[in-house]
């Protein structure tokens, strides 16, 4: 029996497992994008610039998430605590992603400014984790691992009216880029690169709806956008692997509660999110 074989196989496998893993990190940038909850009147203040879509302290806001093969998943967003910042009051508001049994969580910046909330996407508590794994894999030498444009802040007009914008501050795309070396044998050395990336693209509301979710009946702006996703994957400098995805967005939101419904469509599937209890 050749050991060495067997222990080659089970590392690709684990590579394959942590690449697939290091791919869900790009995917759960696009949800970041989708925190923007509010205080207010719980149901819309019209075109009320004033009312921002921050999320009103001491609640919590649980979610269902659905795939379109059945999968299921849920998120929980609270606001942590608030300071004040550069004349501004910052809000954190933690997001808790649970999905095919791994957990991802968010810490991002709000804050209200001339008739608009900004939210500061960052990257997922993840990716420290998943680097740390690479770099505890036999035979894996970590070379390089950087985040790809960040800071990056999503502008979302407060008015809840046709017309309204969602806008980014910052770079344009934002991603991942780990480079690695895989050692297979004593003398074989592989070299790995992969970069995952989202380009965010700017929205607008295209109607005020009333809908009806579990947790209640709310007036909602419907904001429309959408993402560009890419990953790469190189193996001592040659392409090996990688895809491009549109992704089209869809979200209601409304003053006092933020997010209440939100769809993601793209060619290789849809995923929905739905306001349950607040609480």
């Amino acid at each position: 029996m050749n050991v060495f074989k067997i222990n080659n196989k089970q590392r690709h496998q684990r590579r394959l497992f942590y690449a697939g893993l290091f791919a869900a990190l790009l995917l759960s940038i696009a949800s970041c994008k989708k925190t923007d909850d509010s205080p207010g009147d719980n149901g819309g203040n019209g075109d009320d610039a004033e009312a921002s879509f921050i999320p009103e302290s001491g609640r919590k806001y649980q979610y269902a998430v659905e795939m379109e093969d059945g999968s299921k998943g849920t998120e929980t967003r609270w606001i942590t605590g608030a300071k004040d910042s550069a004349g501004l009051r910052v809000y954190n508001l933690r997001t808790h992603l649970v999905y095919d049994d791994e957990q991802m969580d968010f810490n991002n910046g709000m804050y209200t400014a001339d008739g608009k909330t900004f939210t500061r996407l960052v990257l997922p508590e993840k990716w420290n984790e998943v680097i740390d794994i690479f770099k505890a894999m036999e035979g894996v030498t970590v070379l390089e691992a950087a985040p790809i444009g960040f800071p990056v802040s999503q502008v979302m007009e407060n008015a809840v009216k046709q017309g309204s914008k969602l806008t980014f501050a910052g770079p344009e795309t934002q991603g991942m880029y780990l480079k690695y070396e895989l050692k297979s044998s004593d003398t074989d050395v592989d070299l790995y690169e992969m970069t995952q990336s989202i380009k965010q693209h700017p929205g607008t509301v295209t109607k005020v709806e009333t809908i009806t979710v579990p947790a209640g009946t709310f007036t909602c702006s419907k904001f429309e956008s959408g993402n560009d996703i890419s990953s790469s994957t190189k193996i001592n400098g040659n392409n090996v692997g990688g895809f491009d995805i549109h992704e089209s967005l869809e979200v209601w939101v409304a003053h006092g509660v933020g997010v209440v419904k939100s769809i993601s469509s793209t060619s290789t599937g849809m995923s929905t999110t739905v306001l349950q209890k607040i609480e």
